[in-house]
Formats: structure tokens, C-alpha cells, sequence
């Protein structure tokens, strides 16, 4: 928009005041159109530049905005970058402590391995020498005597229910049997062969087939045996007793005590009474 000559005069006036010169006067018309046409291009060209300035601000803000979030991005990278090593720090230092522990519990099994295998060698030569001990000798040597005592009780039980007749609460057992004295045979192993030889008499006259009166006849013999040999074991016993009191020893365990097993005697006699 051109400038009027009232404006540009007051402009030049007013530039005269601040410089202290004095106001050029224009010679020509021309002249003056000339300058009001330089000045406003001057004037667009400062409006152009002031916009391209403010452009150019506009961008710089944009791109001091956009350094702004990435320099807000790379520190929260940082941030995270840091986290992860306090982790893997962390993690390391767990992992030695779990291999330490690793290592104290190994030493522990091999300690306990140890210590397992000289208890199981201390109870070895424990139950070796125990073995080897008087103690043990003496158990054993109970346990033989009970054996022999309780299979005397069951054999005096079974006579007493097969063969009321006997009485055989008097009998007692002969303990201290010497390897010298082979003639001081227990009562009780005649009696058992005596038995036995009994026993098969009646099995062969059962599978012969006797007549009842016979099978009577064995069986009063039978009875008339067992009696003998109560008598006989009775006698044989209170002589071992007196021999042992008079000659002050103790007595001692037999070895291989036998339990003598008696079988059913008034059944077989039955059978052997049937025609």
C-alpha cells in the first residue's frame, strides 16, 4: 500500500529529531515517489522477513520440543538400562550364593556318607564281637535251655492227655550230661526209642488188619511200656540228681536239646481196634 507524502514527510521529520540533522528537502517529485517505492519494499521485505523469522521459531520450538522428549526417552532408557544391571547384579550375586550353598550341602552329604559308613562298620565289628562275647554265649545257651525245658513241658503235657495213667510230675530233667561219661544216657531219649519202637508195632498192626482183640491186647502192652519207661526215666533221673548233688557241680546246658514230639497214641490204637 503506498505511503502518502503527509506520512513520509512526518517520518522523515521524525528521523531528522533523533539523528540531530537537518530534514532533506525533496527537489523534485520524482525523487520523492522514488523513495516512497524504495520504502515500501524495504517494508515488505522487513514483513517478510519477520514472518520468515517467526517461521523459523515456530520450527525451532518443534525441534527443541521433539530434543526435549528424546533426551526424556533416553533417560528413562537410562533408568531402565540401570534397573536391568541392579537386576543381573542382583541374579549374579544369588546364583553365587546358591552355588555356595551348593557346595556346603555336598560337603554335608560326603560328611554324612562318612559318617554312615563307619556306623555301619561299628555295628559290623559290634555285632561280631557281640558275637564273639561271653554274653551272646550265655543267651544262647539260655535260649537252648528254655527250647529244652518248654519241648520237656509240651512232651509231659501231650503223655498226660494221651496216657492219663502216667504220672510223670516227678520226672526231672538230667542237665548235666559230660562227653566222658558216654554210659549216663538221658531216660528220656530211651524212653523216645521206646516209643517209637511202640508206635511202629501198632502202625504194622493197624495195616495188617488186626482183629479188636488184639488191637486191646496192644494197647494194654502199650500202656504197660509207657509205664516202664515212667518208671525207668523216673529212677534213671533221681540218680543223675543225686550223682550231681554229691559231686557239687552245676549243671550245664546240653547241647542240641531235642524236643521230643508224640503223636496221637489212643488214635492209632483206635484205628488199629477197627476191623
Amino acid at each position: 500500500m503506498p505511503t502518502s507524502n503527509a506520512s513520509l514527510f512526518a517520518r522523515l521529520k521524525r528521523r531528522s529529531d533523533e539523528t540531530g540533522e537537518a530534514m532533506p528537502k525533496p527537489r523534485k517529485k520524482k525523487q520523492l515517489e522514488s523513495a516512497e517505492k524504495r520504502l515500501a519494499e524495504a517494508e515488505a521485505a522487513l514483513a517478510e522477513a519477520v514472518a520468515r523469522r517467526e517461521a523459523t521459531e515456530v520450527g525451532r520450538r518443534s525441534i527443541v520440543d521433539e530434543l526435549e522428549e528424546e533426551r526424556a526417552a533416553h533417560s528413562l532408557t537410562r533408568s531402565a538400562l540401570r534397573a536391568s544391571e541392579a537386576r543381573l547384579a542382583e541374579a549374579r550375586s544369588e546364583a553365587a550364593g546358591y552355588k555356595y550353598e551348593g557346595g556346603v550341602l555336598r560337603l554335608k552329604i560326603e560328611q554324612l556318607e562318612a559318617r554312615e559308613k563307619k556306623a555301619l562298620e561299628r555295628a559290623e565289628n559290634a555285632v561280631e564281637l557281640f558275637k564273639e562275647s561271653e554274653e551272646f554265649r550265655d543267651m544262647l545257651e539260655e535260649e537252648t535251655v528254655d527250647g529244652f525245658l518248654w519241648g520237656f513241658e509240651n512232651f509231659r503235657r501231650q503223655m498226660h492227655r494221651y496216657c492219663p495213667q502216667l504220672d510223670l510230675s516227678e520226672i526231672r530233667l538230667r542237665m548235666g550230661l559230660s562227653d566222658g561219661n558216654e554210659d549216663e544216657v538221658p531216660a528220656i531219649i530211651v524212653a523216645e526209642e521206646e516209643l517209637a519202637e511202640i508206635e511202629a508195632s501198632m502202625a504194622d498192626q493197624k495195616t495188617s488188619g488186626a482183629p479188636p482183640e488184639v488191637a486191646e491186647e496192644a494197647h494194654g502192652a502199650t500202656d504197660e511200656a509207657l509205664t516202664e519207661i515212667a518208671e525207668g526215666a523216673h529212677g534213671a533221673t533221681d540218680e543223675a540228681s543225686t550223682e550231681v548233688a554229691a559231686e557239687g557241680s552245676e549243671p550245664a546246658p546240653a547241647e542240641g536239646p531235642q524236643v521230643i514230639a508224640i503223636d496221637d497214641l489212643e488214635g492209632d490204637a483206635g484205628a488199629a481196634a477197627v476191623p
